[in-house]
């Protein structure tokens, strides 16, 4: 895709684990603005084999950080999150959903972790974050020759129509942002699809 796109980067965050908010146990803690852990939210004195909360773990087709390939889930994020179960002695218990699934299911149940995600003022309060695993860049892309140039979001806004992931943090930065030319997707692959088409602008 490096020939048929151009990218406009909207700002640079950290891609982390989360977890929702009622759990039984653990070791979290808050961040300083590097996203370096700095204290722990809880005194942990149990030893991994005490631990007895089983946690369904979620992620989605995110390549590189986590992904399928022959079967088994794979991907940078994915080892860091297979390490950390190890630790614990948790099962290795990774699901694939799309990502607008798992979301609404970690906001809706207790004890779903979902990974990897953008920490944001947006979802701060929402959920325990872990982290980081990975830095990221959120990005535009525009088609190649379509002569579309984006040098703010105030540009952004002037196109006919934007291509975004459901319930993915760009979307909800956004909607927060007052963009109405939003047009989601629960299959990100769909929008990479209509962008080369030339259905959406960005």
């Amino acid at each position: 895709m490096k020939f048929l796109l151009k990218n406009y980067r909207i700002q640079f965050l950290f891609l982390f684990l989360i977890i929702i908010a009622s759990f039984a146990g653990g070791c979290f803690g808050t961040t300083d603005e590097k996203g370096t852990v700095i204290e722990t939210a809880q005194s942990v004195e149990k030893s991994p084999d005490e631990y007895h909360t089983t946690f369904r773990i979620l992620t989605e087709e995110f390549p590189p950080y986590n992904y399928t390939e022959a079967g088994k889930i794979d991907g940078i994020s994915t080892e860091i999150v297979r390490e950390i179960l190890k630790d614990i002695n948790h099962p290795d218990n990774l699901e694939v959903l799309p990502w607008a699934q798992g979301y609404d299911l970690l906001q809706k149940e207790d004890n779903i972790i979902l990974f990897s995600t953008t920490r944001s003022s947006i979802r701060e309060d929402l959920f325990k974050w872990v982290g980081p695993l990975v830095p990221n860049n959120t990005t535009f892309f525009a088609k190649k020759g379509s002569g579309i140039s984006i040098s703010s979001l105030d540009d952004a806004k002037k196109v006919k129509s934007i291509g975004v992931y459901k319930n993915d943090f760009g979307e909800l930065l956004l909607k927060k942002r007052g963009f109405e030319n939003l047009d989601p997707e629960i299959d990100n692959y769909l929008n990479v699809k209509k962008l080369v088409e030339g259905k959406i602008d960005l």
